[in-house]
Parts: C-alpha cells; structure tokens; sequence
C-alpha cells in the first residue's frame, strides 16, 4: 500500500507542475501515466482525466511557443531556430500564432533585424 501511496504523490506532483504551466508537458505528462501504471490507479484517482491531459498539453505548447516567442523579442541572434519552435508549437498544440499574441508577420522581422 505505501508503495501505491509513493505512486500517487509522484504522480500528483507531476501534474502540479502541467497545472502551473509548463514547456516540459511531454516528460511530465509521461511521467504521470508511469506513476498511474505503477502504482495501479486511475487518473480519475488523482483527481484529473485524459481530457484535463489534453488541455495541458496544448496549455504546455503555448506556454513554450511563448517562451521562444519572448527569447526573440528580447533579440536571439538563435531567430532561425526559436522561430522553428514557435511554429513547431502552434502546430502541436493546434491553436494560432494569434493565440500567443503573435503573427507570421512578427516572426519574419525578426529575420530581418539580424540582416
């Protein structure tokens, strides 16, 4: 039993982590279906569900799309890259660059600034 209870306050932790917000939603959404394989309960036993899953998820693309997003507003000379996350995201996370308070144009200028 305490090995289940060890499961379920591993698992709770992980997903304490996608509730607030982060660009590491796969490990952590793959390290909360270990611990719920594991220990053998449900998601429904730490109060969350597949759909909730989902939502965090797209809640994790967004919140990465817009940590690149600020890397090159703050001016990475990495705008090639960052820009290729941002994109990567948005089509990941199935929602628009207008989403993340972005635009095709905005990703372009940062092209042209390092020119």
């Amino acid at each position: 039993m305490e090995m289940k209870s060890q499961h379920i306050s591993e698992a709770r932790r992980y997903l304490d982590y996608l509730r607030k917000g982060s660009d590491q939603y796969d490990t952590y959404i793959r390290y909360v279906r270990e611990e719920v394989r594991k220990g053998g309960f449900t998601l429904e036993d730490i109060g969350t569900s597949e759909e909730e899953l989902e939502e965090l998820r797209v809640m994790g693309c967004k919140v990465s799309a817009r940590k690149y997003l600020d890397y090159l507003r703050k001016g990475s000379d990495q705008y090639d890259t960052y820009i290729r996350y941002v994109r990567e995201e948005v089509r990941k996370g199935g929602f628009t660059l207008e989403d993340i308070g972005t635009s095709e144009e905005e990703l372009e200028s940062f092209k042209k600034q390092t020119v």
